[in-house]
């Protein structure tokens, strides 16, 4: 873990020094971008120490939601080898698009329950459902079934489930509905990948800061 405030960071050793200025540097950008006045203004709000992680060959973490209080997810993809799958992430939740849901039997799941059991009936894949984040130099692969690993993705792979990431590039996403109620929007259900077990080049290197609201119940 690394910390978000300076006076955290000055725990490290002098290596660690250079994060007091870009750790901080990050979090503002974000918040400033991607939360409203009134949430950055919030008692509660606030944001979790930086956390990196390393994937070595075959390591994933399965289908899952950022959980409670996170309301956005700022991903680096610090290697540039991605492998992060949405299978929901096309899902509508407008007015306009409930007639065709219903014509397709399958709208917005409410719960962690309904999100897999969608991913599974509709028989999902990475590159053909939702949207992948694929790296450009190194692309994880790996068995599928719902609960743990992931079917291999195909080559023919639609370009519209496809995004490319490069080294330094990062994604964000909301983990809640923006209706003020804090229900969990579980079109952010996601996954790693599992990396290849190829890659003999370089492992999997990310970070993640989650942004935290205590108090969600009429927050726009």
């Amino acid at each position: 873990w690394l910390p978000s405030h300076p006076s955290a960071a000055a725990k490290f050793d002098d290596e660690m020094a250079k994060y007091n200025d870009v750790i901080p540097n990050l979090v503002a950008s974000a918040s400033n971008i991607l939360l409203t006045p009134s949430i950055l203004s919030h008692p509660t709000a606030g944001v979790e120490d930086l956390q990196v992680l390393e994937y070595g060959p075959g390591g994933e973490f399965v289908l899952h939601h950022d959980g409670e209080s996170r309301i956005l997810t700022v991903l680096y993809y610090l290697n540039g080898v991605g492998g992060t799958w949405f299978p929901l992430a096309d899902v509508a939740v407008d007015d306009a698009d409930a007639i065709e849901r219903r014509k397709k039997s399958w709208s917005m799941p409410n719960n962690r329950k309904e999100a897999l059991d969608l991913i599974e009936c509709r028989n999902m894949t990475p590159g053909k459902n939702g949207l992948l984040i694929r790296g450009t130099t190194k692309c994880p692969s790996g068995e599928k079934t719902v609960h743990d690993a992931l079917e291999a993705m195909d080559d023919d792979s639609d370009d519209k489930h496809v995004i490319e990431i490069n080294a330094g590039d990062a994604i964000a996403f909301y983990n809640c509905l923006d209706d003020g109620s804090g229900r969990f929007d579980w079109r952010s259900i996601h996954c790693g990948l599992p990396t290849s077990e190829e890659d003999h080049v370089r492992n999997k290197w990310v970070a993640n800061h989650w942004f935290r609201l205590n108090y969600l119940d009429g927050m726009e």
